[in-house]
C-alpha cells in the first residue's frame, strides 16, 4: 500500500498543484474533512476556509472561498474558484 495519492487543485485560470501528497485536509460544507490514500471514494462541496495538505513532509495552505472536490482511485480533484489564495 503506498502512501501516498495524486492531488490536482483547478482553478478556472490555471492549474495550481499537481503532484503526490500524503494527506489533504480542506472545509466542506459539512464540516471539516482529512483525505488519506486509500479513503472510500467521495464528492463534497467545499466551503469557504482552508485547504492544507502535506506534500514530502512540508504543509502547504489554501484559502478557499467554495469549490468542489472528488476523491477515488487514490486520485482527488479540487476545483476551487479564482480567488484562491496560497499562503
Amino acid at each position: 500500500m503506498d502512501d501516498k495519492f495524486l492531488l490536482d487543485i483547478i482553478s478556472p485560470l490555471k492549474l495550481l498543484f499537481s503532484g503526490p501528497v500524503l494527506s489533504v485536509t480542506l472545509a466542506a460544507v459539512t464540516g471539516s474533512m482529512t483525505v488519506l490514500a486509500d479513503h472510500a471514494p467521495v464528492i463534497a462541496l467545499l466551503d469557504t476556509g482552508d485547504l492544507s495538505f502535506i506534500d514530502d513532509q512540508e504543509t502547504k495552505n489554501l484559502a478557499l472561498q467554495g469549490g468542489f472536490m472528488s476523491f477515488s482511485e487514490n486520485k482527488m480533484t479540487v476545483l476551487v474558484n479564482p480567488e484562491a489564495q496560497s499562503y
